[in-house]
């Protein structure tokens, strides 16, 4: 026989129903985090933003003049201080490195110098007009004439390990990211701060080497241009098994040769190859980037050796 049915506590209608009540205050609760979960995955996602680091100060180095593209080695990289070239970089922006040893004579004039790690000038359209805009947002500078309106620089540089770089004498602020208030603040606290407060026209390096030709950046091919340096001039450096001829070509990123030259025999053992780009600026001065490419020719056939990207 069935029992009876207790009024009080009735049975499930079905078996997937609940054997007893939820509280209305319980019902209540888990509504809400039902309805919190849905916005939270309805909502867009938040822009990341970018927070560059605390500008780093630097021991400050003698500004002594060197000849023109001589060498200088660097405590910190990019410099902010030190050894450097006895004319200075015009305030502007370059659309190519910049060697330091001109920026490093800005500095010392009170300059800002924005740097950008770019693959090529395509791959920084946006970042450098963000930059640009914050250099356009800083007034005249009253010890300037009337053909500069002050002294900020901004241009690329391939070897720093960061994407962006404001720099000033003493004085860096690097980061993977463009904090445009940051590098703003960075100019408000250190322009004109250099140890020759002076505002004149410098050398305007647009289109040509400035001691960096070709200008070495990130290997077309990973890893192969690892014993390859551009500054002040192509050299590679490795070690031969064998006897034989080593030659350079410089390539256009569409495939065709532009210019092949014939370096001489080398090997076995270290091998060394040299080539001043003077004479390919040139012929050619207006060709964009490059492929430089040093390839040997041996009993085995002919074997890339080292590429990578430049600026003539």
């Amino acid at each position: 026989m069935a029992k009876p049915q207790n009024p009080d506590h009735p049975r499930p209608s079905n078996a997937s129903a609940l054997p007893y009540r939820l509280s209305p205050t319980l019902t209540n609760l888990l509504s809400r985090i039902a309805l919190a979960a849905l916005l939270a995955l309805a909502a867009p996602a938040t822009a990341q933003v970018c927070q560059a680091p605390a500008p780093v100060q630097h021991p400050l180095e003698d500004g002594i003049h060197v000849p023109t593209c001589s060498p200088i080695a660097f405590s910190h990289y990019p410099p902010t201080s030190g050894e450097h070239y006895p004319v200075w970089a015009d305030y502007k922006a370059y659309s190519l490195v910049l060697a330091p040893g001109y920026y490093i004579h800005d500095e010392e004039h009170g300059a800002v110098v924005f740097l950008i790690n770019c693959h090529t000038p395509g791959d920084c359209v946006q970042d450098l007009a963000r930059l640009q805009a914050v250099a356009d947002a800083v007034p005249q500078d009253p010890l300037c004439d009337a053909t500069v309106k002050h002294r900020i620089v901004i241009a690329g540089d391939t070897v720093m390990d960061t994407r962006f770089a404001a720099l000033a004498w003493g004085w860096s602020l690097k980061s993977d990211c463009l904090d445009t208030a940051a590098f703003r603040a960075f100019i408000g606290a250190h322009y004109a701060q250099g140890p020759e407060n002076t505002c004149a026209a410098g050398t305007d390096f647009s289109g040509t080497g400035n001691c960096v030709a070709p200008i070495g950046l990130r290997p077309v091919a990973p890893g192969r241009n690892r014993n390859m340096t551009h500054a002040p001039e192509t050299l590679w450096q490795g070690t031969l098994a064998g006897r034989g001829s080593l030659s350079l070509e410089v390539v256009s990123l569409g495939g065709a040769v532009l210019a092949r030259y014939d370096l001489g025999p080398a090997g076995p053992g270290p091998a060394r190859a040299v080539w001043d780009a003077e004479a390919f600026r040139r012929e050619h001065a207006a060709s964009g980037p490059v492929a430089c490419r040093v390839k040997v020719a041996d009993g085995g056939g002919i074997r890339l050796l080292a590429e990578s990207l430049a600026f003539p």
